[in-house]
């Protein structure tokens, strides 16, 4: 018997080795298969271009009016760039947008690389980062005195940052 068959057969043993791994958290290892499935199209509207979900995706709803379901969101909606035809921080946006903070914090722990300024402001802007034990891990993997000016007119120096933070 091989390492790796002895490895992968225990379910435990197994669990351990992935949790240390560049790999997907198996609780939000759907979020990312779900950013897979969302297509990009160009919009006959006055929208650069939306994120469209498929027939079968689970029902969305407009994170200001929760009850009302989406078909679909612009990449202005969840703070990513309009240009791009796929953006591998769509998940930990996408999770931000619904308000999901228990998601939203493993995706930061197990891809910090995700946590870009855009990501902090979209969960400033959402008020989904208020309480200091869930904003400052993401403060703290930009240098200290990093400016920004995300497109959603919210603006603000990372040293500002803890000031706004309910303590």
């Amino acid at each position: 018997m091989t390492m790796a068959s002895v490895g992968l057969t225990s379910a435990l043993l197994a669990a351990s080795i992935v949790g240390f791994q560049y790999g997907v958290y198996e609780d939000i290892r759907f979020r990312f298969l779900e950013a897979r499935a969302l297509k990009l199209v160009q919009s006959s509207t006055w929208r650069d271009s939306v994120y469209v979900f498929p027939p079968g995706f689970r029902p969305i709803y407009d994170c200001k009016e929760p009850t009302m379901a989406v078909t679909f969101l612009s990449p202005y909606v969840l703070g990513l760039p309009r240009g791009t035809l796929s953006d591998a921080r769509l998940p930990l946006h996408f999770a931000i947008y619904e308000g999901d903070t228990v998601a939203t914090q493993r995706i930061v722990a197990w891809r910090p690389d995700l946590c870009s300024s855009e990501a902090i402001a979209d969960a400033f802007y959402e008020a989904h980062l208020r309480s200091p034990n869930i904003a400052w891990p993401w403060v703290s993997h930009h240098p200290a005195g990093m400016d920004w000016t995300p497109y959603k007119g919210f603006n603000m120096s990372f040293n500002q940052i803890p000031a706004t933070l309910e303590l």
